[in-house]
């Protein structure tokens, strides 16, 4: 067997963890971190929802601050600032969703298995039923 020999390598700068977007504008801007909303040159868009439907607008961006600061955390597992954050994000996500299921029914996303042989998502109660 040949030896392997190195043909790249790559190098990213080190991300520091400032600058933070609110959840919203996280959403909106598809990243936590300002910087890296800037980097891309991405220009966040208001985000329109129905009226009534502004607490599911906020679950959903508490969702999304939280899985970016989860692969943030991949990273730098020891910023007890980030963890602190990410705490605090998950417990007011708790709370929100706390909050929707009251309000509209428990929320479901990918946690029971098809009993049958085809995808049967269709036959399910919806939440205006």
């Amino acid at each position: 067997m040949k030896p392997t020999r190195q043909l790249a390598q790559s190098y990213v700068e080190p991300q520091e963890f400032r600058n933070l977007h609110s959840p919203i504008d996280a959403l909106t801007n598809g990243t936590v971190f300002k910087e890296l909303q800037q980097a891309a040159g991405t220009e966040g868009k208001k985000i329109k929802v129905e009226k009534g439907q502004e607490s599911l607008l906020e679950l959903t961006a508490l969702g999304f601050m939280a899985t970016d600061l989860q692969l943030y955390l991949d990273a730098y597992p020891t910023d007890t600032t980030a963890v602190k954050v990410y705490n605090d994000i998950v417990e007011k996500y708790a709370l929100a969703k706390e909050n929707y299921e009251k309000k509209h029914g428990v929320l479901n996303n990918f946690i029971t298995k098809s009993q049958e042989a085809k995808f049967s998502y269709i036959n399910s109660p919806w939440p205006w039923d």
